[in-house]
């Protein structure tokens, strides 16, 4: 049998069609390989005027497109969006996150960075035009969600912790704040993943009254080593302007107001203050007020720019929150260093080391696994990276863990403790153990922390097994 070439398979694209292809760049060759290699659905559904025609739906390369009963006339088409899915939520997560929710309620100074995302949700957000989302609205909660919050969270490298906190704003004719101070969790990346599914774009985007709610939000509990980021995304001019030049009631408001405001921000934080300005647009959209919010920001100190994102191209928006994410986590790093020359230490009383007890005196707290959601894991190897890898207690029998409340001594970063794990009457089960935690207030509860003494203990003991002695010397075998 005779092989057809794509090209040989005629399509008579209705008007339609076209646009609907034009919007969500799809070519006509793509179509043509998906009714000859794709997989074919017959479709039939109730029309208005009680016909119902036969329809056949190609599914190829995730792309889908509908044609007519003789497969020679397009109908529609669309590409098929890239999922935004929730994340199960460990325990030890849920424990986690309550808990750093808890401290910044109790104490906001414990804030290591505070990121503002804006994003417009007017009306044009719907818009069907950026391939592989259903919309732009969609298309930016995706970014944000995988590239700012997942990646970061997955990266240990990102040095991101329960104290990096984020604020969202949606932009519509009014601003609303729909999370507040949220700690850089998986549990924030679900309420993320849940919000684009309910959130409907509509109305117009006003930029004023969302500037305003994102100063208030920044200035909220900040202080001189808190690293800051104001995120700022349109796909359009501000509608606030152009109301108050086209509609019946004049705002008052004009650009110069809106450059006004932005002038201000950034004269407020200055070097502190990471700001993108993000056009996400086609080539030939007006975006300069975008542009020159970011150019009066630069001018008064803080760090940013503006980039325009290219809705036709997968990873553009996702780029550009890279690059932000990477400016942030830079200042951030400088701010805590200049804070750690600062840093107090937390008030201890020493304590002297007991020896042969049997159950926890008056001054040792017990936790157990079931009712204090108390997770073992241990620091391994994985590749060239390390992870924390979940572990059963050391000793069978044993519940959960008792630790003194004051140290018995103190390192140059650490506070050292007895600990000992118990089984369910209470008592000691096992050898005698040390916890260790940070000593000055700062490092209180902060994993990352922990995880680089850690790794350095890790590598430590790795390398010291590759010492071999050899003629009477001691040798090291580096790799």
């Amino acid at each position: 049998m005779e092989t057809l070439h794509t090209s040989f398979i005629e399509l008579i694209s209705s008007i339609h069609g076209e646009q609907r292809r034009a919007e969500r760049a799809i070519e006509k060759k793509d179509l043509q390989a998906a009714i000859k290699y794709g997989v074919k659905e017959q479709q039939q559904r109730l029309l208005k005027n009680g016909t119902m025609p036969i329809r056949y739906k190609y599914t190829f390369a995730d792309i889908v497109y509908i044609t007519d009963e003789f497969s020679s006339r397009e109908i529609t088409s669309w590409v098929l969006p890239l999922p935004l899915d929730s994340v199960r939520i460990s325990e030890h997560d849920e424990h986690q996150y309550n808990a750093a929710k808890a401290r910044i309620a109790q104490d906001p100074k414990i804030i290591t960075s505070h990121s503002v995302f804006v994003v417009d949700c007017s009306g044009s957000m719907k818009k069907a035009d950026v391939e592989a989302h259903r919309c732009r609205a969609d298309a930016v909660s995706y970014a944000i969600a995988t590239e700012f919050i997942a990646k970061r969270l997955h990266s240990p490298s990102a040095g991101v912790t329960p104290f990096d906190v984020v604020t969202v704003i949606e932009m519509r004719e009014d601003a609303e704040v729909i999370f507040r101070k949220e700690p850089m969790s998986w549990k924030f990346y679900n309420k993320v993943v849940e919000r684009a599914k309910t959130s409907s774009p509509n109305s117009h985007g006003n930029y004023l009254p969302s500037l305003d709610l994102a100063f208030q939000s920044l200035k909220d509990n900040d202080h001189q080593h808190l690293a800051l980021l104001l995120f700022f995304l349109s796909d359009g001019r501000p509608s606030d302007e152009w109301l108050s030049q086209h509609a019946l009631v004049n705002t008052g408001i004009t650009t110069k107001d809106i450059y006004e405001r932005a002038t201000v921000i950034g004269r407020h934080f200055q070097e502190r203050l990471t700001f993108w300005m993000v056009g996400f647009g086609r080539p030939f959209d007006d975006l300069t007020v975008l542009q020159r919010m970011a150019s009066v920001m630069k001018l008064e100190g803080a760090i940013g720019d503006f980039h325009r994102s290219d809705l036709k191209k997968i990873g553009s928006l996702s780029t550009s929150i890279a690059n932000m994410s990477s400016t942030l986590t830079n200042t951030r790093t400088l701010l805590t260093a200049i804070r750690r020359e600062n840093r107090v230490e937390r008030p201890f009383n020493f304590a002297v080391f007991q020896k042969n007890i049997v159950k926890p005196g008056s001054m040792w707290e017990t936790k157990s696994v079931r009712e204090n959601y108390l997770n073992c894991r241990e620091l391994v190897r994985s590749g060239k990276k390390f992870t924390w890898k979940k572990r059963e207690l050391l000793h069978p029998k044993a519940t959960g863990i008792s630790f003194s409340n004051d140290p018995f001594g103190k390192g140059a970063e650490r506070l050292v403790y007895q600990l000992r794990e118990v089984d369910k009457t209470g008592s000691f089960v096992g050898s005698p153990l040390v916890a260790k935690d940070g000593k000055y207030v700062e490092d209180f509860n902060l994993q990352n922390f922990h995880f680089s003494f850690c790794k350095t203990q890790k590598n430590c003991f790795e390398f010291g097994h590759k010492i071999q002695p050899a003629s009477g010397q001691v040798t090291t075998n580096w790799k």
